[in-house]
This record gives structure tokens, C-alpha cells and sequence, in this order.
């Protein structure tokens, strides 16, 4: 049975790979349907307003995964059953950005932008892992890896009062 209906955002992976930006993209579109309580602790939602929740939580699932939760019809039940199942990307994700972290280079880069990019991404992963990277880490983090030819720029940058990283 093929999906029809256009989705607001990617459907939860079976993997569970996107479960991080999917839980915030649920997030926020239940609260813009005025249907976040309906995912919450001792909730009153009324029976209408879980179905609602119900239904456009499973739209939002990977065909493979709908039919493991397909008896639930308790949206807080549900989002704590993926929760459970889907929940372990932090356990994850933090090695694997702390290893990108230490691997960033800016000489391995042929445009500015493609490093800032790495940069944010990578800080990115970390901010949510819980790791705290300033901007200080992340311009120190740009000078120490200019290439040896350009070692006067770096000195010229690292003396300098840039404030953001933002190049």
C-alpha cells in the first residue's frame, strides 16, 4: 500500500537514521495543529484530537515500521514506543561527530564554504549530543589547520578580533 498523500517532512526511517530532525519536524507540526499534548504525560486530550495525533503520526512512519504499531491508538503510547525503539541516535552520533571533529581540516577543503559547512554540520551533531563547542573552538579550530603556506594568514586571523566564526 503506497503512501498517496504528500508528506509535510520524510517519513521515520526503518533504521531510524532521521529519527532526530524527525521527532523535531513531529514536534512542531503537532504544535501547529494544536495537537502536542495529545504526545505529552497525563494529557487530556480528547479522543478526537489523539485520533488526529494517531493518524498523522503513522502517515509519517516508513511502510515497513506502520504495521509494528498498528494496535496503538494512543498517540502519547506510540510516540513513547518509538521513542524506545528509535532513541539511541545521541549513543551514536556522538562518537562519530567527536571523530569528524578532530578530522577537520581546513586545508583539506577547496572552498570556504564547503568547510563552514562541515563545520556547522559537524558542531551541529555535537550541540546535540550535548558537547559544547564555542565559537573560540571553532575559529581556533579553522587557524591551526590552514595549510603551511598560508601560516600568515592564520597568524594575521588568530591575532585579530574575529568574533564569529562565521567566514
Amino acid at each position: 500500500m503506497a503512501n498517496i498523500e504528500k508528506l509535510q517532512f520524510p517519513a521515520l526511517d526503518i533504521t531510524g537514521a532521521n529519527y532526530i530532525s524527525w521527532t523535531t519536524n513531529v514536534e512542531l507540526h503537532l504544535e501547529s495543529l494544536a495537537l502536542s499534548e495529545t504526545i505529552k504525560e497525563n494529557n487530556k486530550s480528547t479522543a478526537q484530537e489523539k485520533a488526529k495525533s494517531v493518524i498523522f503520526l503513522r502517515r509519517h512512519l516508513d511502510e515497513s515500521i506502520i504495521y509494528d504499531y498498528a494496535h496503538m491508538r494512543d498517540p502519547k503510547e506510540l510516540w513513547k514506543s518509538l521513542k524506545d525503539r528509535f532513541d539511541h541516535q545521541k549513543d551514536i552520533t556522538l562518537p562519530l561527530a567527536r571523530d569528524e571533529w578532530q578530522s577537520l581540516r581546513f586545508q583539506d577543503f577547496d572552498k570556504v564554504i564547503n568547510y563552514n559547512s562541515a563545520v556547522l554540520g559537524t558542531v551541529a551533531k555535537l550541540r546535540y549530543c550535548g558537547e559544547t563547542i564555542t565559537e573560540a573552538q571553532m575559529l581556533e579550530k579553522t587557524y591551526t589547520t590552514f595549510h603551511k603556506d598560508h601560516i600568515t594568514l592564520q597568524q594575521q586571523y588568530s591575532c585579530g578580533d574575529t568574533p564569529n566564526f562565521l567566514i
